[in-house]
């Protein structure tokens, strides 16, 4: 059952968009190699952005835990001027902006 609490990010690589930090992703070597994009990494206590009821909050990274399930994901490829979008209402990235 989704609890509305959790967040679940079935690609290590995707980046996210974190506070004072910029974009960051559970694994910033295979985002790069992915993606072309330098990021920094998750971390506990990492705040990122939510869009809910068209306004952006902040939440908390309270832990991390990897999931060895298979789970289905999407990529979009361009979305007009911009590579960012919002992922389950948190704000992520698709590629590097030079593409």
């Amino acid at each position: 059952q989704h609890n509305p609490h959790q967040v679940y990010s079935p690609k290590e690589d995707h980046p996210y968009f974190i506070l004072n930090k910029g974009w960051c992703s559970f694994s910033p070597e295979l985002t790069y190699n992915n993606y072309g994009i330098s990021v920094g990494e998750i971390e506990i206590y990492d705040v990122c952005l939510t869009l809910k009821n068209r306004r952006l909050k902040k939440v908390k990274v309270v832990q991390i835990d990897r999931i060895a399930k298979p789970l289905r994901t999407f990529n979009i490829s361009k979305i007009g001027n911009s590579n960012n979008y919002f992922v389950n209402g948190i704000l992520v990235r698709n590629e590097n902006d030079s593409k």
